[in-house]
């Protein structure tokens, strides 16, 4: 498990390493010091993971976490697909919200 800061203001990494008092034996916590987007959030995490498998969700809760559960288990039903990739859709956007994100695709 990676968590990461990115960019927050407040003392969020201060507290996410505290709670952790170097229990961090599965744990990291990465802290990217200026948000510079979410992408770059994500990339500094997955570039901190290791294994063979690596999946990420939103801290907001915009996404079922247990989605990533769902993704890993059809990847290993299907050993046939040894490189996937697993989008999710989250249900109940707003429309004006999602089509400014398609756009942006």
């Amino acid at each position: 498990v990676i968590l990461v800061d990115n960019g927050s203001t407040d003392n969020t990494y201060e507290m996410l390493r505290d709670m952790l008092n170097g229990q961090q034996h599965f744990i990291k916590v990465v802290r990217v010091k200026s948000n510079i987007g979410y992408g770059h959030g994500i990339m500094s995490g997955v570039n901190c993971a290791s294994g063979e498998v690596i999946a990420w969700t939103h801290a907001d809760l915009q996404t079922d976490p247990i989605d990533v559960i769902v993704a890993y288990q059809t990847f290993i039903n299907h050993p046939q697909y040894p490189h996937c990739i697993m989008k999710g859709r989250r249900v109940g956007r707003n429309f004006f919200d999602a089509m400014f994100t398609a756009g942006m695709s």
